[in-house]
């Protein structure tokens, strides 16, 4: 009896072991599937490093859309189009960015099309989106009505058509679903009812981040304020009085995530005015926009080495 008794306690205590080594086993795999514990995935001793992460995590993603649509919208002086403008900074965001092998940038369109996943993307899955719109609105809407979120009037800016709508909520969705680190949209400003051929009164540049009382807004506050002072030493800070912070909180852009459609950090940048001397010839265009591609590439760097865990724990919140 009394070996029979021991036995069953042997076994019992083989099976305890068993199932807390396969416990530890799962719970780690979780974590890394889900990118939710890297530091504790990494080790203790191993430092928390940008080459560490992506020997890990695998390479930080970024996303970097000149706004407008390749063929329609945004502001003109002359014969200079703003949607043409984005393409070029853009760009040279993206070749500053892809000499780091750490990062896999994606520039969501060019002077005549979308990028061909993100078009396949709006066309197929737009009801999907409009879907998405809609549940975001009705919870907005109950928000506003509960008396959990305020809402807040800044800067005038155009409404945007249907189709465009589409796309920019379409952009938040797929941002969502996938593996994007952090989302830079390219503008140049222009001054309200300014007649396209006269200066307007304001100069200078800002950047737009979501509002306090959004989910994405303290990651993204501090991705502005990591590129704000390299920026900030090619082009002087914006005139106009609801931009003289530098860095403004605004509810409305729904390319930073109006009606809370965002997670990760996400940034509009307005590279000074349109009709500011910067853009008055392609020479000053071509200097002027690599020095905006490597001051903004520049200040992207320093917010990701200086926020690797924040940009690990947005990856919790990734749909796939």
């Amino acid at each position: 009896m009394r070996k029979n008794i021991l036995f069953i306690i042997l076994v019992l205590s083989i099976g305890l072991l068993v199932f807390s080594l396969k416990n530890d086993f799962i719970l780690q795999n979780i974590a890394t599937v889900l990118w939710s514990k890297p530091i504790a995935v990494l080790g203790p001793d191993i430092p928390f490093t940008i080459d560490n992460v992506i020997v890990n995590f695998g390479n930080l993603n970024i996303l970097i859309v000149p706004g407008h649509e390749p063929n329609k919208g945004g502001g003109e002086y002359k014969t200079i189009k703003e949607r043409d403008l984005n393409v070029q900074i853009a760009q040279e965001i993206a070749n500053e960015l892809q000499t780091d092998s750490n990062f896999k940038v994606i520039v969501s369109r060019d002077y005549y099309s979308w990028n061909s996943i993100l078009k396949s993307y709006f066309d197929k899955q737009s009801t999907e989106i409009k879907n998405f719109i809609k549940d975001h609105s009705e919870t907005m809407k109950s928000a506003v009505k509960e008396g959990t979120v305020s809402l807040i009037n800044n800067v005038y800016h155009n409404k945007a058509d249907e189709e465009t709508v589409l796309h920019l909520y379409g952009l938040n969705k797929i941002i969502s679903e996938q593996k994007v680190d952090l989302v830079i949209h390219v503008h140049v400003n222009d001054y309200p009812g300014r007649k396209y051929n006269k200066v307007g009164k304001a100069t200078g540049f800002s950047i737009y981040v979501p509002e306090s009382q959004y989910k994405n807004s303290i990651s993204s506050k501090l991705l502005a304020e990591a590129v704000f002072p390299f920026l900030n030493n090619e082009i002087a800070t914006s005139t106009l009085p609801q931009e003289q912070k530098g860095i403004v909180e605004d509810q409305d852009l729904i390319a930073i995530g109006s009606k809370n459609t965002l997670t990760k950090p996400c940034i509009l940048i307005e590279y000074g005015y349109i009709y500011e001397s910067i853009y008055s010839t392609t020479k000053n265009r071509k200097s002027g926009f690599q020095n905006f591609g490597r001051a903004t590439a520049d200040g992207i760097k320093n917010f990701i080495n200086k926020n690797l865990k924040i940009i690990l724990a947005d990856r919790e919140n990734t749909i796939n």
